[in-house]
């Protein structure tokens, strides 16, 4: 292979396979000679099956003839379906990747298959090579490794070595197999392009059910923020932000948590470490705050992660600080219209009317809208929407001072339904209108209350 690529993907999403076409006798003088023959992806064995192999759970496999899945800490994935040594027949091509179609995959960041693998029989006494040995080998894009783990079939009582191929200097070994089915070898940091298991011939041949090399190219962790964006009001409470550590590492991972507050008055406040374990992720919640003072605006809020190795991650959160809202709600002096009702009981002023029992539906079409007409033009702070089980998964909040030009105030992507409160500062606004955009159900939209509440003083 001239290019083994690389790619990221999901770390704790792999691939193992189930069944498949039988392999076949792939025999040769070395790596580097022996005819490369595969049955990754037959009929049966096309499914994926989840799985976490830093924690050590398996999938399925077939036990005549086995299965592996390269699975790189980053989330590079690769799974081949590994021929029985020493079954004669016809090579099996049907499932396996050619390079440049692994590469592509690899580096898109999406599971595939392992460009080649092989099981081969090393040349016995009288031939040229090494003899009396057998040895199953699976090919990896290129790179750094931290370790190698091979899960295999317990109590074999099979004599094998593990090796990793270095291009230039050939096989090198890093440790033998464990008989208790879970082996794991440091690799310190040694470039490889694959890995293999070498036992005598007068051994029992395993039953691997995965290799996974672990890069040492990655970070311990990977940093992911579930939301980019935060609402915080100035002189009220924090709003909590969520950074997600994920382990990338035969370990746990652990980090040094990092979120300065920008200038400007904004406070923040977390735990200064934070570990994930093996084949898992933690979060960790960073309290934002606006003391009296904070001028309003947008802020980034930098989020970093640091583990120890030299490694960072980084995010970015935004965050609007806006004046404090509250006093009467100015929706409930103010007449309410509709898109359209779904029938006569479900007016649009029953959202505005201040009872807990009453509500407004809309028919059950994305793109319906509801308004109130205030008194009289407001600095408009808050809009609070209570939803009934029909919601809007996405919507937004315009404002008008005709109703006839509007402005986008604040758009909702991620609609949750029940209580919502929605932060802006609109000035010179007579009209404010929750446009929906996508429906959480498969019903219409229906609100139980939409208020409104001025800017404090």
């Amino acid at each position: 292979v001239a290019d083994r690529g690389r790619g990221v993907t999901d770390q704790d999403r792999g691939v193992a396979l189930r069944g498949g076409p039988k392999g076949v006798d792939v025999s040769g003088r070395g790596r580097d000679s022996a005819a490369r023959g595969s049955a990754a992806h037959g009929r049966e064995a096309g499914r994926a099956a989840a799985h976490n192999a830093a924690a050590g759970r398996t999938a399925a496999h077939n036990s005549a003839a086995g299965s592996a899945a390269t699975h790189h800490p980053a989330g590079r994935s690769a799974a081949v379906h590994l021929p029985p040594v020493g079954e004669r027949g016809p090579a099996h091509r049907d499932g396996v990747a050619s390079p440049d179609e692994a590469i592509a995959a690899l580096r898109s960041g999406q599971p595939t298959l392992a460009p080649s693998a092989e099981a081969v029989r090393v040349p016995l006494p009288g031939e040229d090579g090494a003899a009396g040995a057998q040895q199953l080998t699976v090919d990896i894009p290129e790179q750094d490794l931290r370790n190698v783990t091979v899960l295999t079939a317990p109590g074999s009582g099979t004599r094998a070595s593990v090796e990793v191929h270095v291009r230039g200097r050939g096989w090198e070994r890093i440790g033998k197999l464990a008989d208790d089915g879970f082996t794991e070898l440091p690799a310190k940091g040694v470039r490889a392009d694959a890995v293999r298991l070498v036992w005598d011939e007068d051994s029992r041949a395993p039953v691997v059910h995965e290799v996974i090399p672990w890069s040492a190219e990655v970070p311990d962790a990977r940093l992911e923020l579930p939301h980019s964006e935060a609402d915080v009001a100035i002189g009220g409470k924090p709003v909590t932000v969520e950074a997600e550590l994920t382990a990338q590492t035969p370990g746990a991972a652990r980090g040094r948590l990092s979120a300065p507050a920008p200038d400007g008055g904004l406070e923040t406040d977390h735990a200064a470490r934070v570990t994930a374990p093996r084949g898992g992720k933690a979060t960790a919640r960073i309290e934002v705050s606006a003391p009296e003072g904070t001028k309003p605006g947008t802020y980034e809020l930098p989020v970093r992660v640091s583990d120890g190795h030299g490694g960072t991650q980084r995010g970015t959160v935004t965050v609007r600080a806006y004046p404090p809202a509250g006093g009467e709600d100015l929706a409930r002096s103010g007449d309410a219209s509709s898109s359209a009702d779904e029938t006569p009981d479900f007016p649009a002023a029953a959202a505005v009317d201040g009872k807990a029992d009453t509500r407004w539906s809309s028919p059950a079409k994305d793109g319906e809208w509801l308004q109130v007409r205030l008194d009289k033009p407001a600095r408009v702070g808050e809009v609070r929407l209570r939803w009934q089980d029909a919601y809007a998964s996405g919507y937004r909040v315009q404002v008008s001072a005709d109703g006839r030009r509007w402005r986008t105030a604040a758009r909702v992507v991620d609609g949750a339904g029940g209580r919502e409160s929605v932060r802006m500062d609109e000035r010179d606004v007579r009209y404010v209108r929750i446009q929906g955009e996508e429906r959480g159900t498969r019903f219409g939209y229906s609100l139980w209350a939409l208020e409104v509440y001025a800017v404090r003083d």
